[in-house]
């Protein structure tokens, strides 16, 4: 950013140029590198909900480009999210009762920011449950998940989906969450696009620290 011509309606931006996403994928670059830029895409996210609150939140790849030292560089901030305080706090609630394997929570999580049936009672827990249980592949302490390298976990999301197609069918969700999923969907597209693998839980619990660090100051003052 620079700041000398830089408002509160104007982004002065300096034009960076880097490697373009058509040329990550190909096997000039170490898979080592492309674990690095994808956890600067990781983080990226998790920056924009638990540190800034305002998301970057168009994660076309087109959007980005990538440095030999394993920077990224983001373009086009035509499409920011400002994540409010009370969904931020719901997602640091409903991320630790996911890591946790506290599966009964996360109905009323959901519903206090906002995700519930149409007729306002919570989603099932079954429903929850088995979709928390393949989610949990992705931050497995010991195997740090390969992106895109396991057709069977993409399988077990669409018989779910068709498992669960009726109630899906009646849950509502708040504009600001459909904002955020959209931003992890992309990404998740090119996570896969990079076959990244990190250790994506540690980073995961990196973010949410500060958070629950002044979650605890503010109930012990």
């Amino acid at each position: 950013m620079i700041e000398e011509v830089t408002t509160r309606h104007i982004l002065g931006m300096e034009l960076v140029l880097g490697i373009s996403p058509d040329t990550i994928s190909k096997n000039k670059y170490s898979q080592t590198l492309k674990n690095t830029w994808a956890e600067s895409m990781f983080r990226l996210i998790l920056k924009g909900i638990f540190l800034f609150r305002f998301l970057h939140a168009d994660p076309n790849i087109a959007n980005f480009a990538f440095l030999e030292d394993g920077r990224l560089i983001v373009y086009d901030f035509g499409c920011m999210k400002e994540v409010p305080e009370e969904l931020c706090q719901g997602y640091v609630r409903l991320v630790s009762a996911f890591l946790d394997h506290q599966y009964p929570k996360i109905p009323e999580i959901l519903k206090s920011i906002g995700v519930h049936k149409a007729n306002g009672n919570l989603m099932s827990w079954q429903m929850v449950a088995d979709f928390a249980d393949v989610f949990q592949d992705f931050f497995d302490p010991k195997e740090h998940y390969i992106f895109g390298d396991d057709e069977k976990i993409y399988a077990r999301l669409y018989d779910l989906g068709n498992k669960h197609i009726s109630e899906s069918m009646s849950i509502v969700f708040p504009k600001d969450i459909i904002f955020i999923d959209r931003t992890f969907g992309g990404h998740f597209g090119n996570l896969c696009r990079l076959n990244a693998q990190a250790d994506w839980r540690a980073i995961l619990l990196a973010h949410m620290s500060h958070v629950l660090a002044d979650n605890t100051n503010k109930a012990s003052e």
